[in-house]
């Protein structure tokens, strides 16, 4: 009878652990598709946009007989101005799908400036500490770090009416680990993520990616926790 009691329940524990791969295999796939989508999208609505209409212009420019220099050298000053917009957009695009900051300046900076920026342009006060990182942190690691930073801090900002938001970068024993905490509203995280909302399921597949673990501490009233820890050995089996 025990027996049949041990296995019966290590049958439901599989088929409830099939189901939950399937259900993230599938959220997985839509956000992909949902990120696609808003990339082309933005590359058709701004950059291409930008670019075809800057054509046009400079083609009429060079079409039509010299103007006056003074009225030449203003409309070259705006086509200038133009490019240099498309241009930022441009770099902005591909600063989401990839920071450069992590190749150039490392993990650390990367966090810190993520920080800055959140505080900057969302008015909430976005603390960040970190202290005893090893000296090169794995590209994976860093970068499943810093995505999973940034959905946190993007759902702390959205979500939660927080008004402090703290970021601690730290390390251990061969791994490395951040926390994210702010003083929001908080939420049912067994209902939320039933639902695979506020990016959880992104957040999921991105640490076990890298063998890392992942936990969501939220109460009503009493604010948010998103605390992952990645191994620096292994990381990308």
């Amino acid at each position: 009878m025990n027996d049949i009691t041990v296995r019966k329940r290590l049958e439901q524990a599989e088929r409830a652990h099939a189901q939950e791969v399937q259900a993230l295999a599938a959220g997985l796939m839509t956000a992909q598709e949902e990120e696609r989508r808003r990339v082309s999208r933005e590359l058709h609505d701004t950059i291409c946009q930008q670019l075809a209409s800057l054509a046009i212009d400079i083609a009429e420019l060079a079409a039509h007989p010299a103007p006056p220099p003074k009225e030449r050298l203003r409309r070259l000053r705006a086509l200038e101005a133009r490019v240099v917009k498309a241009s930022e957009e441009a770099r902005h695009l591909a600063y989401e799908l990839h920071p450069s900051v992590l190749d150039d300046l490392g993990l650390v900076s990367a966090l810190r400036a993520l920080c800055k920026e959140f505080s900057a342009k969302r008015q909430h006060t976005v603390e960040f500490t970190s202290g005893g990182l090893p000296g090169t942190v794995p590209r994976e690691v860093a970068a499943c770090l810093y995505r999973v930073t940034q959905e946190a801090l993007q759902n702390a900002t959205k979500h939660s009416t927080a008004n402090r938001i703290s970021v601690a970068l730290t390390s251990g024993e061969g791994t490395v680990s951040v926390s994210i905490e702010d003083d929001g509203v908080g939420f049912d995280v067994e209902r939320v993520k039933g639902r695979g909302g506020l990016g959880l399921i992104g957040m999921e597949e991105r640490v076990r990616m890298v063998n890392g673990k992942l936990s969501v501490a939220s109460q009503a009233g009493r604010g948010t926790r998103v605390a992952l820890t990645v191994p620096l050995l292994g990381a990308n089996l």
